[in-house]
């Protein structure tokens, strides 16, 4: 017994040493749970019993045991039941989809400067038939989830068996994992493999999966899991939302492209744009209450308080909202955009007078299509940057969504009384309407489905809790969490102790923001506001915060762009050129340095082109590690020259078309 306590107080020690200079946060937090007991002020739950030649914990308050049985044997058969079947127990970390004859037909007519399939399918439909998920398995399980700690012994006989290269350990119930502490050596653990903590209700959850996604990310396409039984199911929803909502899958390679090169068009057409790299002082903005108006479900719960008070605010209202407001005669000072997609015209088609957006000053990104700038008065059109900067040290914005960008504008325009309406970023918790019902994408979900476990998890539809506004909590969507991300992210980085900003909606809640019901406003001491005189104010103000065109130094940027898309044609087609031998392993090392080299830092930054091929390789790559670590794959030298040439033809037609534009930028 005396080499048992002397064993369970050696890892305990280590694991302690470990924590406090890895994960200093889980640290924190055993400390403080120690602390906690010592001083009385928590009565622990569990007692950790040896008998018999194994470990058990005991309940205190029930007497029940949590194994109630040899848990060394316990650990064996859970490392038994892991299997390397690509069907079973696994998060997908992609959509899954199967082409037929007629897609690839359809999609291979087109190119990469205007449809992803082009570029994704040729591989994907290759890889879907050697290595199906229903008929192969894998040779390697290199990711693995622990959705629940117990004691610890099922994770070292797991590791035994499989030796991945990264674990995610996830335990909801903080004294369980401090006793873990005693009989598994995490320290040791580590030493061969890269681990992951999600202990007790960490805040940071979605950077610590995300984290783990992004080490090893080339493995990432199937990663097993196991799950105690007593532990909570809905974090497998948590990890599901994060998986699906990978800026890879709700954003395509394609669309960056498209979205990087659109600006070049509006310096040409000499749109003027705005500099937002610092924040205004002295504005129209610092004086008077801003209301932003967005098209979620509270916009029409308080649409009537917003027709009687609407001389009261600047209203700054995202396209989305148009149509709600234009009926009830609602006019925008500031109206914004960010999409630079064809199916978002129909926000400004749908309005039913062609005049009504005639005095409004329209702040667009500069990802916009010239078919919405055609929508509106140019002579009130104002452009910011967003995914890239043409224009040097003017600043740019990137966010999911034009609410949490028009926030930030808002924040960088020197406002100091922000109010939001509409911006729910959570469903109707009534009716599971995502928007308001002028909205082109407005749908209604199932309330009752939050908390369920889903076998198909979409970025869209499937729901699930977040902390609430005006309520405990409420129902919101995998993509809408993108967005709460961004504006809390916004609202750490960009607000200052001067900016106040009121929350109206019976949604989401938003960090360093105050929860306000409309009624309470006093709306009865707010002057109204002259229209008129505003609007030729916020003219001046955008004009001298403005230019057109491109400078010297802007034109040499673009030719310092296309020196770099020539190099990295010039390491594309010597990785084309290289032959291939048939270790698989030596051919992911290559392939993996090839991709590092395609997405190094220059001079300290790194070029759109690489972006561009960072979303690509970040879709694509997990694909073609799964079919080299499929067990049942012959020909393997076959298979890695086939890739190739399908990969570097795609990554080659990427940088003509990329380089072509921007030469066209500068030569016309």
């Amino acid at each position: 017994m005396n080499n048992i306590q002397k064993k369970i107080q050696q890892n305990y020690l280590e694991n302690i040493n470990y924590l406090q200079n890895e994960h200093p946060k889980i640290f924190d937090q055993i400390v403080a749970l120690e602390t906690a007991i010592d001083k009385g002020y928590y009565k622990e739950k569990y007692a950790l019993e040896y008998k018999d030649g194994y470990f058990d914990l005991c309940e205190k308050e029930s007497g029940k045991y949590l194994y109630n049985q040899n848990s060394i044997e316990s650990a064996n058969v859970i490392a038994k039941s892991v299997n390397y079947k690509k069907n079973e127990n696994v998060f997908e970390t992609f959509f899954y989809r199967e082409f037929t004859e007629a897609d690839i037909k359809h999609y291979g007519a087109k190119d990469v400067s205007c449809s992803a399939y082009y570029g994704i399918i040729p591989i994907v439909d290759y890889v879907n038939k050697y290595a199906s998920k229903k008929s192969t398995t894998m040779k390697k399980i290199q990711k693995f989830v622990f959705l629940g700690t117990g004691l610890g012994l099922h994770i070292e006989t797991v590791h035994k068996k499989i030796k991945a290269k990264a674990y995610l350990i996830i335990e909801d119930d903080l004294e369980l994992f401090r006793l873990s502490l005693f009989t598994l050596n995490y320290a040791k653990l580590a030493t061969g493999s890269k681990l992951y903590f999600w202990i007790f209700d960490d805040e940071d959850y979605q950077d610590i999966v995300s984290d783990f996604l992004s080490e090893f990310y080339v493995d990432n396409h199937y990663i097993k899991f196991f799950h105690l039984p007593y532990h909570k199911e809905i974090k497998f929803k948590q990890i599901q939302s994060i998986i699906a909502s990978q800026e890879h899958l709700t954003f395509t390679y394609t669309a960056l492209l498209q979205q990087y090169l659109k600006p070049l068009s509006h310096l040409k057409h000499n749109y003027p744009f705005i500099n937002i790299a610092n924040k205004w002082h002295n504005t129209e903005f610092s004086t008077k209450p801003v209301l932003m108006i967005a098209a979620g479900p509270s916009l029409q719960n308080n649409i009537e308080w917003l027709q009687h008070n609407k001389e009261k605010f600047i209203l700054v209202a995202v396209s989305a909202a148009l149509s709600l407001l234009e009926k009830y005669n609602i006019t925008p000072d500031i109206v914004t955009h960010i999409d630079g997609f064809e199916a978002s015209l129909v926000h400004f088609d749908n309005l039913k007078s062609k005049t009504f957006l005639q005095n409004t000053l329209c702040i667009f990104s500069a990802s916009v299509t010239q078919e919405h700038i055609e929508r509106v008065n140019t002579d009130k059109l104002f452009i910011y940057q967003n995914l890239t900067q043409y224009k040097e040290n003017f600043g740019s914005i990137v966010a999911p969504c034009v609410g949490s960008q028009t926030i930030d504008l808002l924040l960088r325009f020197g406002s100091k009384e922000i109010y939001l309406m509409g911006l729910d970023l959570a469903l109707n918790q009534t009716t599971g309407e995502t928007h308001a019902n002028t909205h082109i994408q407005s749908k209604k979900l199932d309330l009752t489905q939050n908390d369920e476990i889903q076998d198909t998890f979409t970025f869209a539809n499937s729901t699930l809790s977040v902390k609430g506004n005006l309520r405990e909590n409420v129902v919101t969507t995998s993509s809408f969490i993108s967005s709460i991300n961004a504006i809390n992210r916004f609202l750490n980085e960009d607000k200052d102790a001067t900016q106040s900003i009121y929350n109206l909606n019976d949604g989401a809640f938003f960090n360093h923001t105050n929860p306000t019901k409309v009624e309470t406003i006093p709306t009865n001491t707010f002057q109204n506001i002259n229209k008129s005189a505003l609007q030729q104010a916020l003219i001046e103000e955008f004009q001298s915060k403005s230019e057109i065109g491109m400078n010297e130094v802007e034109h040499s940027n673009i030719k310092t762009r296309i020196i770099h898309a020539k190099e990295m044609k010039e390491i594309i087609q010597r990785y084309q050129n290289k032959k291939i031998n048939s270790s698989t392993e030596e051919y992911k090392k290559r392939f993996i340095l090839f991709i590092d080299s395609l997405l190094a830092k220059k001079n300290g930054k790194r070029y759109d082109l690489s972006m561009v091929y960072f979303y690509y390789f970040n879709y694509i790559v997990t694909y073609i590690f799964d079919l080299l670590n499929t067990k049942e794959l012959n020909n393997h030298k076959e298979h890695m020259k086939h890739i190739n040439n399908e990969l570097t033809k795609v990554l080659l037609e990427i940088e003509e078309y990329y380089e072509e534009e921007l030469q066209r930028a500068i030569d016309s």
